[in-house]
């Protein structure tokens, strides 16, 4: 049996949190998928993030569509947790600010508990939290890196055609 966070807050999700963010991951959705008809992202050959830089990139034998990223945050697979972009410190502090957006809004809308700087939950819910940050920004496409360890999630915005 895998531990949740260990010494992590569990996030506690009621059914309003839950409302929220269903409707955040409906904009998501949305907007990800006008964004993948217009590009074609999903015939690309491959992609590449370069996050010291906060570019995107997504490589066609013809050309390069490239974005704008702004890291949201991370879930372990190991630890079962949740961590924030902006509290990566791994993480350029401009390639964050969407991520710093949420401890504000939590706030302001009474789910302190999303602005800790990390939480035990599941990995379900880790997809949740993303597409909360990345609804609170003018984002096209979150994009998920996945691992055997963790999943990075990424907001893709700007995109354009390089080549």
């Amino acid at each position: 049996m895998a531990l949740f966070g260990r010494g992590l807050p569990k996030l506690k999700v009621s059914s309003q949190l839950k409302e929220i963010l269903s409707a955040a991951d409906r904009v998501r959705q949305d907007r990800a998928a006008s964004a993948i008809d217009r590009w074609n992202l999903g015939s690309a050959n491959d992609f590449s993030a370069d996050l010291v830089n906060g570019l995107f990139s997504f490589q066609f034998d013809d050309h390069e569509v490239v974005a704008d990223v702004q890291v949201i945050g991370s879930y372990s697979v190991v630890s079962k947790s949740w961590k924030w972009g902006w509290a990566q410190s791994i993480v350029p502090e401009e390639h964050r600010q969407l991520s710093a957006a949420v401890p504000q809004w939590a706030v302001a809308n009474g789910f302190p508990q999303l602005s800790e700087e990390a939480v035990a939950t599941d990995e379900d819910t880790g997809d949740l939290l993303a597409g909360l940050a990345f609804s609170l920004g003018n984002g096209e496409v979150v994009y998920r890196a996945p691992n055997d360890s963790a999943h990075v999630y990424l907001s893709l915005s700007g995109l354009r055609r390089s080549n």
